[in-house]
């Protein structure tokens, strides 16, 4: 008996994706065919994933939970899910979009992807989103699906724009049905970034720094740096290592009794000058007035209450 080789993607079905990176889609129909037994191996890939039976049932599987699937309906599977697909009976047919996420916004370096795909992709509770046809608008999802897979196919002219098209609208529901779900979770994600950024800051304060230094403590970009600031505390990262530099410097100024250039120093400041402006800008003195404010505050008035007689 000759044995039948298997297709490469029941070996390693996380190599579904196109290796074109100029072209990061693969849509496609199968029978399920390839996979051993009707069940495709636990598996992952990094790009996100449309799914839609066209006959036969077909099992979704995540750990600790089953989606099973009748003709017509579908599923979203997000990036880096682990998963596995099982024909439930003789025959199966599905339709299967492989994408990168990055090209509904056009890169994941903008203020696009920032806002309407990293958030999904982060989620911890949307690893697999039903389309069973229980809300509205999972049937135009469902022909968004479809129709990928119908452009990849024939590829007529600007068949990329087309397809590109009916991702981003697939990829818009799913963001406009659990946005409450996505923000949440994003914002959580950032929240604990800046955290580890904010922890970083503490210690270094006195140091020179960079954007560079400050994201690498969360393991992002600085470009996702300056976001999470924006988007958790209202002001730049390098706004709060200001402010903490100067409320450094005024408590140095109440307190002690260092030389001007000295307190700028220790806060943190590159330069004499420059503690001076930023100083001035933030608390309206000069810290040489600041300080002797501060003093003239430190010494009670005379005839005050600490002069009074107690017997009145």
């Amino acid at each position: 008996m000759q044995l039948k080789p298997l297709p490469m993607e029941a070996i390693l079905p996380e190599r579904i994706i196109s290796e074109d990176a100029g072209w990061p889609v693969s849509a496609f129909e199968s029978r399920m065919e390839g996979f051993l037994g009707g069940v495709s191996p636990w598996h992952w890939h990094r790009p996100a994933q449309f799914l839609r039976v066209l006959e036969g049932s077909v099992a979704v599987d995540i750990p600790g939970s089953r989606l099973v699937l009748e003709p017509g309906q579908g599923c979203f599977l997000n990036g880096s899910a682990l998963h596995r697909l099982e024909r439930l009976g003789e025959r199966a047919r599905i339709l299967v979009v492989v994408f990168d996420p990055a090209l509904v916004a056009g890169s994941d370096a903008g203020p696009l992807y920032a806002q309407y795909v990293q958030p999904l992709l982060q989620s911890r509770t949307l690893v697999r989103i039903p389309l069973t046809g229980e809300a509205p608008w999972h049937a135009d999802a469902l022909e968004r699906i479809s129709k990928t897979v119908d452009i990849v196919r024939c590829q007529d002219f600007g068949w990329e724009l087309d397809a590109r098209h009916q991702l981003t609208e697939a990829w818009m529901a799913l963001v406009r049905a659990w946005g409450t779900s996505i923000r949440q979770g994003g914002r959580i994600i950032r929240e604990q970034r800046v955290r580890a950024m904010l922890s970083y800051v503490r210690q270094h304060l006195t140091e020179p720094m960079r954007l560079e230094e400050m994201s690498a403590a969360a393991g992002i970009s600085p470009r996702e740096c300056t976001r999470c600031f924006r988007d958790v505390l209202g002001i730049s990262a390098v706004e709060h290592v200001t402010l903490l530099r100067v409320r450094a410097a005024a408590r140095m100024l109440e307190e002690g009794s260092e030389s001007l250039g000295r307190v700028g120093e220790a806060a943190g400041f590159s330069s004499s000058s420059y503690f001076g402006k930023v100083f001035r800008q933030l608390t309206g003195h000069t810290p040489r007035d600041y300080r002797k404010a501060a003093r003239r505050a430190a010494v009670p008035e005379e005839g005050g209450a600490d002069d009074a007689d107690p017997a009145g």
